[in-house]
């Protein structure tokens, strides 16, 4: 065996050794554990680390321990941008930020994208901005 398949062998190993203890790290989180819904429609991360869950029975934050309820509303799509939530429900937009949530009523909203600072927001119809508009800075 040569220098450089020995090398190969051994850079193997260390590669799997790793790919193996990534593995043994995922955890199955369900409704036994705190979360309000095994539906889940949307998962997104904020800035400090925390998931956001989109769930048929309300957005949730998990900070790798605990959840936390935000809403009980139907939510199918979660955006965020800079300190603020924006999450799309069956009857609306709810947003959230450090000081202050607010719940726009509207149609229901599956996704929600920015595109030069403006926020679109995707219903089963067509992308709305004659409802809803929000310019983001």
């Amino acid at each position: 065996m040569t220098i450089f398949q020995k090398y190969i062998l051994f850079f193997m190993l260390i590669l799997s050794a790793f790919t193996n203890y990534a593995q043994q790290n995922i955890k199955n989180i369900s409704v036994d554990d705190g979360l309000p819904s095994n539906t889940i429609f949307n998962i997104q991360q904020d800035k400090i680390g925390y998931l956001l869950i989109a769930t048929n029975k309300g957005l949730v934050q998990f900070d790798g321990d605990d959840f936390t309820q935000i809403n009980k509303l139907n939510t199918y799509t979660i955006f965020i941008k800079d300190d603020a939530i924006y999450a799309g429900s069956e009857n609306g937009l709810f947003i959230k930020n450090k000081s202050k949530e607010q719940f726009i009523k509207g149609k229901k909203i599956l996704k929600i994208f920015l595109k030069d600072n403006d926020l679109f927001l995707g219903t089963r119809r067509h992308l709305s901005l004659e409802e809803y508009y929000f310019r983001t800075c």
